[in-house]
């Protein structure tokens, strides 16, 4: 499955286009600005950084390095975000094990509930 993430635009195809997908798609870009998070995926393994405003409408999705401010910074291999979006991951079980860090405004993380259901229908589905 590793093979699947080889560098960064692979990264970048695969969850930059879900995310694409998620700000295009009526309800699940509904639900994503509900939260009103600023979310970055910093991957590890290959590196790369997919930023989410969810303050937007539609949701803005950049892929690569910004200078926007994130409320929540999540840390995660490209493959431990596929293991969570295809239900194989439980985000809280990621969260514990350390496949999945967060920083910034830790309150906010139940708040991504949402944007992970959405994401999940869209990536598995």
């Amino acid at each position: 499955m590793a093979e699947q993430f080889k560098d960064d635009q692979a990264v970048y195809a695969t969850f930059g286009g879900l995310f694409q997908s998620l700000a295009s798609d009526d309800e699940a870009s509904r639900l994503a600005r509900e939260s009103k998070l600023i979310v970055r995926f910093r991957f590890k393994s290959p590196e790369a950084e997919i930023l989410l405003n969810c303050r937007k409408d539609p949701v803005d999705v950049r892929c690569g390095k910004t200078q926007t401010s994130a409320d929540l910074d999540l840390t995660v291999t490209a493959e431990a975000l596929d293991r969570i979006l295809l239900g194989k991951l439980a985000m809280a079980a990621a969260l514990t094990k350390g496949e999945l860090k967060a920083r910034g405004a830790l309150l906010k993380v139940k708040s991504l509930g949402p944007i992970f259901d959405a994401a999940q229908k869209l990536y598995g589905g």
